[in-house]
């Protein structure tokens, strides 16, 4: 497929090109300047094409909760959140409340831009299969990449963490496509007693398994671990294997952000989460300071990025308060770097440029500038102009257009969210019951 587009962000060293032509197929085959007479397919006059988004924590479970009603709901710490809410809501979940989230999540991310989601999963009551469902729909029948990890934790009792540790092990080893990869997912070390982080650490050193944990989001991790005499961090030492998920960190301490310096792990800011549970936010400084790896997710805080994209670089001005703390060197480092060097490197395959060699996963976004554009100034126009009225109008994963005109040409949307409503009644009323 031959397209002409007025902007091309290329995200690489081309940076921004205009009135450019991109031929692709499964991959870019050739990035150039538009020629006279040349014919296209397509012609976007008024649009900027750029790569597509990687959501690198997210909680497709929780698609379902939206409007959920709340009896007794109380909380006083992020642990009665986690016991009066989410807790509640994943030992409700069936296999079809699993599917239809995955539908919805994936409808959504799909629809705002995102191609690549690394999914933290919990549902005790449908443990055995259930990463399979979420890749079927996001995968499979969506079209979209996804990383998959269920978290392994002691709260749901010996019979649920050995079936976690199980699913994990198993998704693992049956996806190493380009498409669909595992990770070894945990809760948070403070649901993790020693012995089960002991036989855990066995099993991914002897596979080299990279892990996918939340830590030190509320205070709960760093009282447990100082209790026993340690730091979070240094609890789950020996898991950290390379391209591990670190997620929140808002409580790191600075020896912590010393040891995770010498490993390639990555720490994943959700912005928009940390402030609706009140939890506080992660430190750049520290993070930047010692060389630590930062993306982008969005805790399953619904499923349009940029939301988070906007809060990312807000709350970290206000959390400094420095209006030149975090900037557009900044948002790209993360964003459009790390974001990418993260998926790049997990699916062994080159994504987040539109250059030749690299995926054809891209978005195709109207954009009349106000005002002069170029390479230099694009993340200005991205973060205060696109950012705006972002609202994609082709999305396109290794080639495959999967959204046309706004809206999804693989699957019936309408009938999915039909569908949702009659799953999410029985999921309530099983929520309510476990109150």
């Amino acid at each position: 497929m031959k397209i002409r587009v007025k902007y091309l962000y290329t995200n690489s060293e081309d940076g921004l090109m205009e009135d450019a032509v991109v031929e692709f197929g499964e991959t870019i085959e050739s990035v150039r300047p538009y020629e006279e007479s040349e014919k296209v397919d397509e012609h976007f006059e008024h649009h900027v094409l750029m790569p597509s988004l990687v959501n690198a924590h997210t909680h497709v479970y929780s698609a379902l909760a939206r409007g959920i009603p709340l009896k007794s709901y109380n909380p006083r710490t992020f642990g009665e959140i986690l016991e009066q809410l989410w807790w509640r809501l994943d030992r409700a979940l069936t296999e079809d409340a699993v599917m239809m989230s995955a539908y919805v999540a994936g409808i959504e991310s799909l629809m705002s831009g995102v191609t690549t989601v690394f999914d933290h999963h919990s549902s005790p009551g449908f443990v055995r299969g259930s990463l399979d469902v979420l890749k079927q729909v996001l995968v499979d029948t969506i079209g979209m990449r996804g990383a998959f990890a269920y978290e392994t934790s002691d709260r749901d009792g010996e019979k649920v963490k050995r079936e976690a540790i199980e699913e994990n092990l198993r998704f693992y080893r049956e996806n190493r496509s380009s498409k669909s990869r595992g990770f070894f997912g945990l809760h948070a070390p403070f649901t993790l007693s020693d012995e089960t982080l002991s036989e855990i650490v066995k099993l991914v050193q002897k596979e080299n398994i990279p892990v996918h944990v939340h830590v030190s989001e509320g205070t709960e991790d760093l009282e447990d671990a100082r209790k026993k005499g340690s730091l979070p961090i240094k609890r789950l030492g020996p898991l950290l294997a390379p391209n591990s998920i670190i997620v929140h960190g808002v409580n790191l301490q600075r020896e912590e952000f010393e040891l995770l310096a010498n490993k390639e792990v990555w720490l994943a800011f959700n912005p928009q989460s940390n402030m609706n549970n009140a939890v506080g936010l992660p430190n750049w400084e520290l993070a930047k300071e010692h060389g630590v790896n930062v993306v982008l997710g969005n805790d399953g805080f619904g499923y349009n990025l940029i939301f988070d994209v906007r809060a990312l670089v807000l709350s970290q001005k206000l959390k400094a308060r420095a209006t030149t703390a975090f900037g557009f060197d900044e948002l790209k480092r993360i964003v459009f770097d790390n974001n990418y060097r993260l998926a790049s490197s997990v699916f062994e395959t080159k994504l987040g440029k539109i250059e030749k060699g690299h995926q054809a996963d891209m978005v195709v976004v109207e954009y009349v500038p106000p005002t002069p554009i170029t390479s230099e100034n694009f993340m200005a126009h991205f973060f205060f102009g696109m950012c705006e009225s972002w609202k994609p109008s082709r999305v396109f994963v290794g080639g495959k257009e999967l959204l046309r005109d706004g809206r999804i040409t693989v699957i019936d949307v309408e009938e999915v969210y039909r569908q949702a409503v009659k799953v999410s009644e029985k999921l309530w009323k099983r929520f309510d019951e476990l109150l």
